[in-house]
C-alpha cells in the first residue's frame, strides 16, 4: 500500500530527507528566509510526583541538545507510569528533537502515558507539519 509508506507513525519515517525538507520549509516561514545566529542551549527542569514525571524543557531542542533530553528521559523512565513533556518554552525545535520523542512515545508503549504539555508555537507547526499532531497525546 503507498500511502502507508509515505504516511507518519510512531514507529519511523521513510526518510530522514523528508524530514529535513519540512524543517527547512518550516524555518523559512517563519524566519522569513533571514539568516540568524542561536546558541544551542537548553535546560531541562524536573518535577517527580510519585509515579508521574514532567520535565519542563526551556530553549532549544536540536542536535546538540537532542541528547541530553533523551539521556533525562531515559533516566527515569522506568520509574514512572507517566512522563509529561512541557514544551511551553521550547523555541527551536529540530528534527533530532522531534525523534527523542517520538522514541519516548514508541517506548512508552501501552504500559506508559506521555503527554505533551503546552508546546509552543513552533513545536505546534513542527507537530502539525510531520502529521505527528494527529500521533502524540497533545494537552495545549
Amino acid at each position: 500500500d503507498t500511502h502507508s509508506q509515505n504516511t507518519p507513525s510512531c514507529s519511523g519515517f521513510k526518510s530522514d530527507f523528508i524530514i529535513s525538507f519540512i524543517f527547512c520549509c518550516i524555518k523559512r516561514k517563519l524566519y522569513n528566509g533571514k539568516k540568524r545566529l542561536y546558541n544551542s542551549a537548553m535546560t531541562i527542569k524536573e518535577q517527580l510526583n510519585g509515579v508521574s514525571l514532567e520535565l519542563f524543557v526551556e530553549g532549544r531542542l536540536d542536535t546538540n541538545t537532542a541528547p541530553i533530553l533523551e539521556n533525562r528521559i531515559k533516566e527515569y523512565f522506568s520509574r514512572v507510569i507517566e512522563l509529561t513533556l512541557n514544551l511551553s518554552a521550547v523555541e527551536y525545535m529540530s528534527s533530532a528533537g522531534l525523534r527523542v520523542i517520538l522514541a519516548t512515545q514508541k517506548m512508552a508503549g501501552t504500559e506508559k502515558r506521555v503527554i505533551i504539555k503546552s508546546p509552543s508555537a513552533f513545536c505546534m507547526q513542527v507537530f502539525e507539519a510531520t502529521g505527528m499532531a494527529g500521533i502524540l497525546n497533545i494537552k495545549r
